[in-house]
């Protein structure tokens, strides 16, 4: 018996630390904000999405547009948003990174609340009151809008019962039978965040979306940047004396001389390839049109150089991305509650 909840802690321990930086760092806060408001706070009215009050007290309400989407009813809200949580954010930090991971659901969370909130002041004002004393909590509106990312960059064809239904209709249709299996699901919520996906894939929130040089030199100055995924899907490899390996850092921004960034180039002997943190995060900024960065110069020639020295040298990028759905779930709760 002993050996077997070994066994079973010893698998949690594996699943845990597997899980991406950034989406690690969401889910522990989840749990946080369930403790606290378990055995501290258990006014989830404060921190829920509630138009009436954030319009009627738009100061004081400003935590709300945060706070509401780490907030949980219960556990078995917790389990279902986590486990679609775990996998979404999972394939979406490798492809953008832990920093700007963090980043985007901090602005998916707000624009959802914002998206909320002005539409359920205009159809208060076309009579239907339905959402204005509503309390919404949960980050399913940010998981709807990871789904919508992923089923328009990743676009397949579903066939069902000879009808050709694409995946960019898949969150729509994910919507509407959440909707019906769970009337006390948030629509808005959910409608807002597949919203959200949608401006984000279209390139509309690009304006408040950090600069790659920015993101680039936060990854390269966390102190555990060897823990966290990199903007391009790399990440950053750990010293070791053993090998003639070093760790791009710091003085890539500090330092002019090419030959010493070519220096910083990490190497992986066993498998004859090159990986340049950086290099696929290049590759985007490559194809855009506004013109290289000189550190992005730098390093795509030196790259270049060494690729060009090593036969059989090459770069990818693993993007495991799985556009499967996933469930709300929803418990009786105050009247007019809703659950993301």
């Amino acid at each position: 018996m002993d050996v077997d909840v070994k066994e079973a802690i010893d698998k949690i321990k594996k699943w845990f630390f597997s899980m991406p930086f950034g989406t690690k760092t969401i889910f522990i806060s989840i749990l946080t904000f369930y403790i606290l408001k378990v055995f501290w706070v258990n006014e989830i009215e404060d921190t829920c999405i509630n138009p009436d009050i954030m319009w009627n007290h738009i100061i004081t309400s400003l935590p709300r547009y945060i706070l509401h989407s780490f907030i949980h009813a219960n556990v078995i809200h917790i389990i279902f948003n986590s486990i679609a949580l775990i996998h979404f954010s999972s394939n979406f930090e490798k492809d953008v990174g832990s920093v700007l991971l963090l980043y985007i659901v901090f602005v998916f969370t707000v624009l959802i609340a914002i998206f909320y909130s002005f539409t359920a002041k205009i159809l208060s004002i076309l009579f239907i009151d339905k959402w204005m004393n509503s309390c919404t909590i949960g980050i399913s509106g940010v998981l709807f809008a990871f789904i919508t990312i992923e089923s328009l960059q990743n676009e397949t064809i579903k066939y069902i019962r000879g009808i050709e239904i694409p995946s960019k209709y898949n969150p729509l249709i994910l919507l509407v039978i959440t909707q019906l299996l769970w009337p006390k699901a948030s629509f808005l919520g959910h409608l807002g965040g597949i919203i959200v996906g949608y401006l984000y894939n279209l390139e509309l929130l690009d304006k408040i979306m950090p600069e790659h040089d920015t993101i680039y030199s936060i990854e390269l100055k966390l102190n555990f940047s060897s823990m966290i995924n990199h903007l391009g899907g790399v990440q950053l490899p750990i010293y070791d004396d053993r090998n003639e390996y070093a760790q791009l850092n710091d003085d890539l921004f500090q330092s002019g001389d090419e030959e010493d960034i070519s220096a910083k180039l990490y190497f992986d002997d066993e498998n004859t390839s090159v990986r340049t943190p950086l290099v696929d995060a290049l590759k985007n900024e490559s194809s855009s049109s506004r013109p290289p960065s000189v550190i992005s110069t730098i390093l795509q020639n030196s790259a270049d150089r060494t690729t060009s020295n090593m036969p059989g040298a090459s770069t990818s990028t693993d993007t495991n991305i799985n556009p499967n759905t996933t469930t709300t779930t929803t418990n009786e709760a105050n009247t007019n509650n809703e659950l993301l």
